[in-house]
């Protein structure tokens, strides 16, 4: 998609700054949008009616929790998912300065185009939100208030659907490219202290089922590590289980002490 409307951007005779600019463009809408999706998830309406008012509603009411999942989906796909940055590598060398620049000559830095990191930085940016207490706190809210399955977004639905995106290719035993390792190394930056209990504003129940996926997680490496060979999913897995028995000791440590 981004592809496609770059590449119809730019016709011969063109420098390919044009071509930059319209793939900068559908990357950052797509980026900024599943960032915007994410106020949905966990999301309410606050109403102002007075009794018997017309059309009187209840002063907050949680989102449907179809239209939750359906921004979680869109999150996790244009954000989380295998493919949500899956660009055909051609184009990447592509991206260039403006030739009109005045200081294209002197800042060679800023021509070379760090796209891998901004989209690292997008993506932890997405789980810091997705994870934040606030949230998680509203949405146990809303939970309690809807009662009946299916009605709302639950945390546990979510913690479920985000470690299925995060996490797919070791449930599949494949190698796991740059970006998705920067993206897994991400996610145990959010799990681990909420698991630990360092993440005070947590719900209690969203720490417990921290402390789960790290338990899941861990005899899911497990698995995986003899199933992938090449030099860097290798030790990437041994490095995530590695911080996860960590987490698990200090776990057990503190609740011995207590």
């Amino acid at each position: 998609m981004i592809r496609a409307g770059a590449h119809r951007k730019i016709v011969t005779g063109d420098s390919y700054y044009q071509f930059t600019r319209a793939f900068m463009a559908g990357m950052s809408a797509q980026v900024n949008n599943s960032l915007a999706a994410i106020k949905f998830i966990g999301g309410g309406r606050l109403m102002t009616s007075f009794h018997g008012d017309q059309n009187e509603q209840p002063g907050y009411r949680p989102l449907d929790g179809t239209v939750q999942r359906r921004a979680l989906n869109l999150v996790t796909k244009n954000l989380f998912s295998e493919n949500s940055f899956n660009f055909d590598r051609k184009d990447l060398g592509y991206l260039t300065f403006n030739p009109r620049s005045q200081s294209n000559e002197t800042n060679g830095r800023s021509r070379m185009f760090p796209l891998q990191q901004s989209l690292v930085t997008a993506q932890a940016i997405g789980l810091s939100n997705i994870f934040s207490g606030d949230r998680l706190n509203r949405m146990r809210g809303n939970e309690y208030r809807v009662g009946k399955a299916g009605g709302t977004l639950t945390v546990a639905e979510l913690f479920h659907t985000m470690d299925k995106n995060v996490w797919s290719e070791v449930d599949a035993g494949k190698s796991v490219s740059d970006l998705r390792r920067e993206l897994q190394r991400s996610y145990l930056d959010v799990m681990i202290p909420m698991a630990l209990g360092q993440n005070r504003s947590a719900p209690n129940d969203a720490r417990d089922l921290a402390m789960d996926e790290l338990v899941s997680l861990k005899h899911r490496l497990a698995v995986a590590m003899p199933m992938v060979k090449d030099d860097y999913t290798a030790p990437h897995l041994r490095e995530c289980m590695m911080r996860i028995n960590r987490a698990l000791s200090a776990q057990s440590t503190v609740a011995v002490g207590q």
